[in-house]
Parts: structure tokens; sequence; C-alpha cells
């Protein structure tokens, strides 16, 4: 019943923004993690990390990105790894580790440059470049957001186009007082009702 009902009931949970009950779920639905095939297990901490994250409960958001890496790694699947590795310099930079957030962003980059440009590397692209961002590294920020923000034109994509559109609209902003960037963003954000 656990393996039934609690995946589907956290995930209505996150669905409907009730972010901790969603925790609490997906805590009960891995209870049970080590009689579940490799692949459910991997999706279920990956629910449980971005609801941890929600909830501002850093480590285990961490600890459950961690665990799904691990078993993406093992089952040779480097689109999932770079994608946990986006996912867990996010979270690093969040809890404060700057040199394990851009060491996972570079590897997140290494891992999905492999495969076609797709959402993801355009994603693991502007992750870097919001790192750089951040660190005030204002160069390699434009650089790696143009790239993400080339692949989310061509993609179509307006989730890469309003993040990267933001980070090097950070620069611009602090350069030159220039909002336009920043602007377009923003439209671009409310137009997919993001």
């Amino acid at each position: 019943a656990l393996r039934r009902f609690a995946p589907a009931a956290a995930r209505e949970a996150a669905a409907a923004s009730s972010h901790r009950e969603a925790y609490s779920l997906y805590r009960i639905a891995l209870a049970q993690r080590a009689r579940l095939p490799r692949e459910e297990r991997a999706e279920l901490l990956e629910g449980c990390s971005v609801e941890a994250y929600l909830c501002g409960r850093a480590t285990e958001a961490v600890d459950a990105r961690r665990e799904a890496l691990a078993i993406w790694t093992a089952m040779e699947r480097p689109d999932r790894a770079g994608v946990a590795q986006r996912w867990l310099s996010r979270l690093h930079w969040w809890a404060g580790d700057r040199e394990r957030a851009e060491r996972a962003a570079e590897e997140a980059v290494r891992l999905l440059e492999a495969r076609d440009p797709d959402h993801e590397l355009a994603m693991a692209y502007s992750n870097l470049a919001q790192l750089h961002m951040l660190a005030e590294r204002d160069d390699a920020a434009v650089e790696w957001g143009e790239r993400a923000i080339a692949h989310g034109r061509a993609l179509g994509d307006a989730e890469v186009l309003t993040h990267a559109t933001s980070n090097v609209g950070v620069i611009r902003l602090r350069r030159q007082g220039d909002t336009a960037m920043l602007e377009e963003a923003f439209a671009i954000a409310s137009e997919a009702r993001m």
C-alpha cells in the first residue's frame, strides 16, 4: 500500500504546493526503498530532494540528491546524472558551499554536453552562468549565459530563457545600469505563466 499510494500522494501534495506534506510523504515512500527498482527509487529521491529544498531542509535535500546521483551513475545514465549534478550545484550553493556548487555545475555540463543540446544542457549552462554572476565573475557569467540563451531560443524554452536572461541581465544592470534584459526575462516568465 505504501509503494502504491505514498508516491502518488507525495506528487499530489507537491502539485498543490503543500511542500512539507509532500516531503513527509516522500519520506514514507522511501522507507521501503531497498525493495524498489533502482529507477523508481532514484525518482522518489529526486522528488524528496526538491520538496526538502522547498521546506528549507538543506542537508536532507543534498543527501537525497546524492543518493539519486549514485543510482544514476551506477545505471550508467549520464543524462540523469547530469541533471542530478546540476541540482546538487544549486543545493550546495544554497547551503553555503560555493566550491562544491561550482564542481557539481562543471560536472553537470561535462555529462550533459555529451548529448544533443536539450533543456537540461541549457539549464546546466545557465546554472554555471548564475554561479559566476553571484561570484561577480561577470565575463564568465555572460559567456555561459549567452550559451544558455542561444540554446533556449533554439529550443523555444521559456524556463531556460527566463533563467539565463536574468543572469546576464544582472550583469548588464551591474555594469551599465541597463534593465532591458531583466525586463525581457520578466516578460518571458509572465507570458509562460511562470
